[in-house]
């Protein structure tokens, strides 16, 4: 027994919806997590960017106080205070940062703060070496610790990238995937529901065109309780009415001819 073609119909509909669906909320929920991916992607090499800037900065003002130990040059505080500035205005941007490779950025930026002293030392004394080495002795300190940050920072950043591209490919294939095996089934249940009434409507034809060459005894077998089969079903029981009234309408010929054979002999 076969399904009905109502209820195939309705099935197919359904699993062309379902693929529609199923499309749409791959496309949407990987477009989500593929945005997400990227957006923390762009934040790490932004952070990761403010990080190797910091680390610039402070060898711009590892190298001044080492132009300062060489020359003696009171001058050079100005120019060491510049960088000391503006590399704790990055400390205090790094440190609001949410990602755990940065949690640690507190200790050279406490260490970096504690300078502080020996700067204001250092130009109120006009220049002072020992204050110069103090703050050297901190800055490699500082950059020891924003090295390590920085590499694992960066191998963070790579494991993001890493995982973005990994989770692309995995979206495509998995989109790909869904939609080849949606396409399959789809053609599969059309080619089984076309093959069914190919060849009920085969058996129609043949039918028909032996009925229409006056075999009356042609029967369509019906194979199925779907609207084919009632179709089937309807042809021979039409063609069982119409092999009765020939009959009925061969003995009323019979039965009219002996009518009159019997007037002929009467007269």
């Amino acid at each position: 027994n076969q399904m009905r073609l109502r209820t195939q119909l309705a099935l197919f509909f359904v699993l062309i919806m379902g693929g529609v669906l199923g499309v749409g909320f791959l496309t949407v929920w990987g477009g989500v997590q593929i945005v997400d991916r990227f957006s923390d992607s762009l934040t790490g090499v932004e952070r990761l960017s403010q990080l190797r800037g910091l680390q610039n900065l402070l060898f711009r003002e590892r190298s001044t106080l080492q132009i300062f130990l060489k020359s003696g040059d009171p001058k050079e505080w100005d120019r060491i205070r510049a960088h000391h500035d503006v590399a704790a205005l990055r400390f205090k941007e790094l440190a609001v940062f949410e990602w755990e490779a940065l949690e640690d950025v507190r200790t050279p930026a406490e260490i970096h703060r504690r300078m502080e002293p020996f700067l204001k030392a250092g130009a109120a004394g006009g220049g002072s070496s020992g204050a110069a080495e103090a703050c050297a002795n901190a800055l490699d300190a500082v950059a020891v610790a924003v090295n390590d940050i920085e590499f694992s920072f960066s191998e963070r950043v790579r494991e993001n990238q890493k995982d973005l591209r990994s989770l692309v490919r995995r979206g495509a294939k998995l989109m790909f995937g869904f939609i080849f095996w949606q396409f399959l089934l789809g053609f599969l249940f059309a080619l089984s529901t076309f093959r069914s009434i190919h060849r009920a409507l085969r058996s129609l034809q043949e039918g028909t065109e032996a009925f229409g060459r006056g075999q009356f005894d042609q029967r369509i077998p019906v194979s199925s309780k779907d609207e084919l089969g009632d179709l089937a079903a309807s042809f021979n029981h039409m063609a069982e009415n119409i092999k009765n009234l020939e009959g009925k309408t061969v003995h009323m010929h019979r039965m009219s001819a002996v009518g009159q054979l019997a007037g002929g002999a009467g007269d």
